[in-house]
């Protein structure tokens, strides 16, 4: 381990785990102001990451040979796969549509997110145990990395919009921190739990007000994704746990009511997260033991509870959510609504074969989703987003093709509640 990896690894205690270096294309907006740290985490949540971040730390510090890393690291960074980009071009509405009901792709102009490390883009494109914890790669988080392009390789909800309207603002750019002009409209803190999206709610209409008519006159997809450190942590009672279903929903429940009174010209995405019982089973070949040491900092109620006790959970959290959405008090407006997109209720981990789950699919910390992952992430929350609710995936069948599902002239518009029936 050498003198760079340990000053990286000692910032990474005192709490700058956000902040990286790194060249970048362009401010998505010409200034994003900063808050104090305060008004934006949940303070004990936001403690209660750092003290894991913390002992992660001390422990590679403390035996350097143990954490030598002895999996393939190139296979951590390769893409998903080759998938042809072959929808036609949709042109946007006549006129800037006054209903969320009819928005097409064309007609979307800003993106932004909130959620955890996993929207942060912690884990994407590492190839080392340190970069997982020190960088954010939210140049290419799933739902609103804005970095490069389709073409590129880059496979992103933002830059899948980019083919219908290639002036689509708000996306993230490059490895930075919340606060940085790059990361655009991306406000998901690492280590955030449910009852933490409030403060990042509030920080995104913060961000989005900076411009009145981006704020009044633009259409924004906001995507929403939380729940993997709430199910880690609901045994932890000790660390202030309390993460029931009830209160899960709760904190997802605040954050919508925030947007829904404020936002305007809103479509939201939220995100299922999937079940985390399968964590202890995700082990990089040559690295199980390191693994099995980081599984119980991470995520230490999957290793104490079933597979289906975790899963029991997971699907209590969904239940919940899933009837505050359908229960329409977010369609009292015709320009705001909230859709639920299901894809991950059922998805388990893509096999390698019938016994070993495929790790070029995660990050070397054999937890957080790789670039891999990100971007099979993004092609099913496009193609969510195109099918009717009632018939939405709740995974993706490994015998099938991944492709993209295309919008038409017949079909033009992102499904809701009210246009699927």
């Amino acid at each position: 381990m050498n003198a760079n990896v340990v000053i990286i690894l000692v910032l990474a205690v005192q709490g700058f785990s956000e902040y990286a270096v790194g060249a970048s294309s362009r401010p998505v907006r010409k200034s994003v102001p900063s808050r104090p740290s305060d008004e934006i985490d949940a303070p004990n949540d936001r403690a209660d990451h750092l003290k894991r971040l913390k002992k992660i730390t001390s422990l590679m510090l403390q035996d350097p040979e143990f954490w030598q890393d002895r999996s393939d690291n190139e296979a951590l960074i390769e893409d998903f796969a080759e998938v042809p980009f072959t929808c036609p071009h949709l042109p946007p509405s006549d006129s800037i549509p006054t209903s969320v009901h009819t928005l097409r792709p064309s007609d979307v102009n800003f993106v932004g997110a909130l959620g955890d490390s996993i929207t942060a883009g912690n884990g994407v494109r590492a190839k080392e145990l340190y970069q997982v914890f020190v960088f954010a790669n939210r140049g290419e988080s799933f739902s609103v990395g804005g970095e490069k392009s389709l073409d590129e390789g880059a496979i992103t909800l933002t830059n899948i919009l980019k083919k219908y309207n290639k002036d689509v603002g708000g996306g993230s750019y490059c490895a930075r921190s919340r606060t940085h002009a790059y990361s655009g409209l991306n406000v998901a803190v690492p280590g955030a739990v449910s009852r933490g999206l409030l403060s990042q709610a509030r920080e995104l209409i913060f961000k989005f007000a900076e411009d009145l008519d981006v704020f009044y006159d633009s259409w924004k997809v906001v995507t929403l994704l939380i729940g993997g450190n709430d199910m880690c942590q609901h045994c932890q009672l000790a660390i202030g746990g309390n993460f029931t279903a009830e209160n899960y929903r709760d904190g997802i429940k605040a954050a919508l009511d925030l947007m829904h009174a404020h936002l305007p010209r809103t479509f939201v995405n939220v995100v299922a997260m999937a079940t985390v019982g399968v964590v202890k089973d995700l082990k990089h070949p040559g690295n199980e033991a390191q693994c099995e040491s980081l599984h119980a900092i991470e995520c230490p109620c999957a290793l104490s509870n079933t597979t289906e006790e975790m899963k029991s959970l997971q699907m209590e959290y969904f239940n919940l959510t899933n009837a505050l959405i359908a229960s329409g008090v977010y369609d009292t407006r015709r320009d705001f609504t909230v859709v639920m997109q299901p894809y991950l209720v059922e998805q388990e981990p893509f096999l390698m074969n019938s016994t070993h789950y495929d790790m070029s699919f995660f990050a070397p910390d054999c937890f957080h989703p790789g670039v891999k992952t990100h971007q099979a992430f993004a092609i099913q929350l496009w193609n969510s987003m195109l099918t009717k609710v009632g018939s939405k995936p709740l995974k993706h069948d490994e015998s099938e093709p991944v492709e993209y599902l295309c919008p038409t002239e017949e079909k033009p518009y992102f499904y809701t509640s009210q246009n699927s029936q």
